[in-house]
């Protein structure tokens, strides 16, 4: 799945919608206030996107009405959250100029 223009996920071959805008806005508002444990709030502020992180060194990361990306790399901070994951993270959300709160979008090169 990855969200359509509308950030509402879709069915990668039907693009129907999976569920609701509203279901959507739910998801993505307690993956950004939560989803990285106690370090959500570092997450918001340096990758700039919601998130979900789990204890096997997986994450999962939205952004809305562009794409969504996943990582795994077991080795895990003191919070929980893959040491890898967040970095490669970091570093595309930085390149791509994936970061919600950027108000102006990053050169490419």
């Amino acid at each position: 799945m990855s969200p359509n223009p509308a950030s509402v996920p879709a069915h990668p071959v039907t693009g129907a919608s999976v569920v609701s805008p509203a279901v959507s806005q739910d998801v993505l508002s307690v993956m950004a206030t939560t989803g990285m444990y106690e370090a959500s709030g570092d997450w918001l502020y340096e990758i700039g996107m919601p998130g979900k992180s789990g204890v096997a060194g997986g994450i999962v990361t939205i952004a809305p009405g562009k794409g969504s990306l996943a990582t795994f790399s077991p080795p895990l901070d003191a919070a929980g959250n893959s040491v890898r994951g967040i970095h490669a993270t970091a570093h595309l959300s930085r390149k791509l100029g994936l970061n919600l709160f950027s108000s102006t979008p990053r050169k490419r090169g």
